[in-house]
């Protein structure tokens, strides 16, 4: 357990140290102590923890005779700005809790005040009640995400190991892991934009991902992807969001785009060629002879298209689109947003170009591609 412990006075210190490494229910506690607003401030932004304990009262800087100050509310808007928000946290003070206005600071960003004292036991039941909600906590390295049942199912068919399927916090779950790294593979209950963003969203600040992904299957733009190509959203719109009025539709395409180190990695991965070959393996489609893995504009929007001249139109928009689909953009906004801030990108394989031939010939083989695709990229990724 990674613990974060901001406290200037020594003696309060140990107390609180000893405590913890006493404790039965932690395995190998790891605690970082700073005694000064600077340190605390650097450590909160940088490192990710799983509890972390404040102070009131700090120095300002590790200057030899700084005096300690009230930092609750610098304290109170660094954590609730940071990727460790989403933690638990707890504030000891030598205090009356009753009478100091930064209790109700604290509070406010549920983070529990409690008085110290060598004389009671209260500040250490208050932790112990920590400890238990971290422990019961499950914390997973990777989520992914699939908009239909078919496309998790083609995961049985990528080089990653299922598990069983589990309801849980409500979410449709079924538990993956990776070279030993564990996941889930999240299916919402309704395909489109709406239930992927609610259901990332949840799924995300709940679980604490280090990275997720999305797979599936999309329709093609004609002359920027080949059939059964692997698209890799590196920007992401909704097509549907702006204004209708009695003369035309005017768009609103705010964009959402893939980390510049993730997308760095992602090129070099498929420049490498071992991804293509691997998502390949052992399937017998002439189309693949063409098809490839492209980073490439990707639109998302509430309806399945089969009609060209609104494929051109969304094409309008941008004008290197390869990618149409139903939930990617959603996906990335809710990855955007959440306090754990995961890296995260979508996959998909194109199935068919959004006209009137549109049909499910090649659903089966696009899901194993995108799955595959996704696997082996999680799998370097971890690996770096």
């Amino acid at each position: 357990m990674n613990i974060l412990l901001v406290e200037d006075d020594d003696k309060k210190a140990e107390k609180i140290a000893d405590f913890i490494k006493q404790n039965e229910s932690i395995d190998n506690p790891c605690i970082d102590r700073k005694c000064n607003l600077v340190e605390a401030r650097r450590a909160i932004h940088s490192t990710q923890y799983d509890l972390i304990i404040f102070d009131f009262y700090l120095p300002n800087t590790a200057s030899d005779g700084a005096e300690a100050i009230d930092v609750s509310s610098d304290l109170v808007g660094e954590f609730s700005n940071s990727k460790n928000y989403v933690v638990e946290a707890i504030a000891i003070t030598q205090y009356d809790t009753s009478e100091l206005e930064s209790t109700i600071k604290f509070s406010r960003h549920d983070v529990s005040v409690v008085h110290f004292s060598e004389d009671s036991d209260e500040w250490k039941r208050a932790l112990e009640k920590k400890f238990s909600k971290i422990v019961n906590k499950t914390k997973y390295d990777f989520l992914l995400f699939c908009a239909l049942q078919e496309e998790r199912n083609a995961y049985a068919d990528a080089d990653c190991e299922l598990g069983g399927l589990a309801q849980i916090k409500g979410l449709d779950c079924q538990k993956v892991t990776i070279d030993g790294k564990y996941g889930l593979c999240i299916v919402p209950p309704q395909m489109g934009l709406v239930s992927m963003g609610i259901v990332a969203a949840k799924a995300m600040d709940y679980f604490q991902p280090e990275i997720v992904a999305m797979s599936g299957i999309c329709a093609g733009v004609k002359d920027e992807v080949n059939m059964l190509d692997v698209v890799v959203g590196n920007y992401v719109w909704d097509y549907s969001a702006g204004k209708m009025t009695e003369d035309s539709f005017k768009p609103e395409p705010y964009q959402s785009m893939i980390a510049t180190d993730l997308v760095t990695f992602l090129r070099q991965e498929i420049e490498k060629g071992q991804v293509l070959k691997s998502m390949k393996r052992d399937l017998f489609v002439t189309e693949l002879k063409n098809s490839g893995a492209k980073l490439a504009p990707i639109a998302s929007g509430p309806y399945v298209l089969a009609d060209q001249d609104r494929v051109e139109e969304i094409q309008g928009f941008h004008r290197k689109v390869a990618g149409i689909e139903m939930e990617m953009s959603a996906f990335y906004r809710a990855a955007e947003q959440s306090m754990c801030s995961p890296k995260y990108f979508g996959a998909k394989s194109v199935v068919d170009l959004g006209d009137k031939n549109k049909d499910d010939s090649f659903h089966g083989v696009g899901c194993r591609l995108s799955a595959r695709f996704v696997v082996d990229i999680l799998r370097g990724f971890f690996d770096r």
